[in-house]
């Protein structure tokens, strides 16, 4: 038996994301090939005395051609007295190296006054008188038992799915799976394996430094980088700043979320205070440049810490 184990049935190429899965379709065909062997010949010797006295049988012997001498049982030791019109049964059996017509000649040696005597037979195969192996169960480590499969139904063909994924980290997989036989007779066993290749590439994700967005902030000195406004409330006062374009969710295994490290890393203002008179100051609706409340009183300068 042979297997042919591939993707079977037009399908795209995988491309699952993370904590994502994929379908892969799978044909798995299982052939038979037939290869005689043990090749051998057995049979029957018939000696008959036809003389009415009794012949003195010194030995026999058979040939199958080109020199195959074969082994000869005739029950009896030599010499052996056959008495007038009496048969001996003689049996014979040899190995052949291939199926090849050949001639079986059988030799009786005689002493006395009954001679001996040749005879020949054809030595023809046909059909085998026998099969072994002749079926398999097939496997297949990742779905299981696909079935029995014999020489008679060969070739034969399984389909099936399996579920690629999920994966939980970005980059390259390999996912394979191996499908095997394994004889009735003798246990032989044979494998054939299919590689299916997954890749999903990774999210770069935040690649500026906490530096960066801590001196890039609406609290300054560098101009404010325009992503913090993705994150709505930049200050924590409850209160958004800017449009909130995206909401914040739990980053899953395999992905870095940029929001969330902006708000793991974001600076707050504390509290501005001026004398005679006290006032909260927070950052603009809008994207503006920082300034300093002037008034008549004695003035004050405040910043938000960094």
């Amino acid at each position: 038996m042979d297997l042919d184990h591939r993707e079977g049935r037009r399908q795209e190429r995988p491309e699952p994301g993370p904590w994502e899965s994929h379908v892969v379709n799978y044909d798995v065909t299982v052939g038979a090939t037939a290869k005689d062997s043990y090749w051998a010949v057995s049979g029957t010797i018939t000696i008959h005395n036809p003389a009415y006295v009794a012949a003195t049988i010194t030995s026999v012997t058979d040939v199958i051609s080109p020199g195959i001498v074969a082994d000869v049982d005739c029950g009896v030791a030599f010499p052996y007295m056959l008495e007038p019109g009496q048969d001996l049964l003689c049996t014979y059996t040899a190995d052949l190296p291939d199926g090849a017509d050949r001639t079986n000649t059988a030799t009786v040696t005689t002493y006395g006054p009954v001679g001996g005597g040749v005879g020949t037979a054809p030595v023809t195969f046909y059909g085998p008188t026998a099969e072994k192996d002749e079926c398999v169960e097939v496997v297949d480590d990742q779905f299981g038992v696909l079935g029995t499969v014999c020489a008679a139904d060969a070739p034969k063909t399984f389909e099936y799915s399996l579920k690629v994924g999920p994966y939980y980290v970005c980059g390259p997989h390999e996912f394979t799976n191996t499908a095997c036989f394994e004889t009735n007779d003798t246990g032989t066993t044979g494998c054939d394996s299919h590689v299916v290749y997954i890749d999903f590439p990774c999210d770069a994700g935040c690649t500026l430094t906490q530096g960066y967005w801590k001196t890039h902030s609406h609290h300054g000195p560098a101009p404010e980088d325009a992503t913090w406004f993705d994150l709505g409330d930049v200050d924590g006062d409850g209160v958004s700043e800017g449009p909130t374009r995206t909401s914040s969710t739990a980053a899953r295994p395999g992905t870095r979320s940029c929001g969330r490290r902006l708000q793991a890393t974001r600076s707050t203002s504390s509290p501005i205070s001026t004398s005679p008179r006290s006032s909260t100051s927070r950052a603009a609706p809008a994207r503006r440049a920082r300034s300093t409340r002037r008034s008549n009183r004695p003035r004050t300068t405040s910043t938000g810490s960094p």
